[in-house]
């Protein structure tokens, strides 16, 4: 090529869990979780490390589309769950629709409003619980 540069097509995920083993080889604190997440600005930050220990755990991938991955060991995942709307589809109608200039103020926003005003639930389409299968009619119907 003219840049002397040689593309090799990968699988998107297998490298993704690649870089996260790796980071949680060799930086311990970059993997974390917070102790109190309702708070996160107050919250205490608890480092993971690659260890078996923390196998299985689940990687939520969040891009133009959301991938939810059960992680087993650093070879073994299977995918369990997904949509195409993710954070890129979420900011883009946030500017269209909401005319914010930023991410985090459309996250502000989203956090003041009730999802059960856009949620189809099962109590929209059975009129109440769907008490055969144990749902709740507050229940988010899928």
């Amino acid at each position: 090529s003219e840049l002397g540069v040689e593309l090799e097509k990968r699988d998107e995920i297998a490298c993704l869990l690649t870089g996260l083993n790796f980071l949680l080889e060799t930086c311990p604190d970059e993997c974390y979780y917070l102790k109190s997440p309702l708070k996160p600005l107050e919250s205490e930050r608890i480092s993971e490390s690659l260890s078996s220990s923390v196998y299985p755990y689940l990687l939520v991938n969040i891009g133009s589309g959301v991938s939810i991955l059960r992680v087993d060991s650093p070879f073994h995942f299977e995918r369990v769950g997904g949509t195409v709307v993710g954070g890129g589809t979420f900011w883009g109608l946030c500017r269209l629709l909401l005319n914010v200039d930023s991410f985090s103020e459309a996250l502000q926003l989203a956090s003041e409003g009730d999802h059960v005003n856009v949620n189809m639930l099962v109590g929209d389409i059975y009129g109440g619980d769907y008490e055969q299968f144990g749902l709740s009619a507050t229940t988010v119907a899928r």
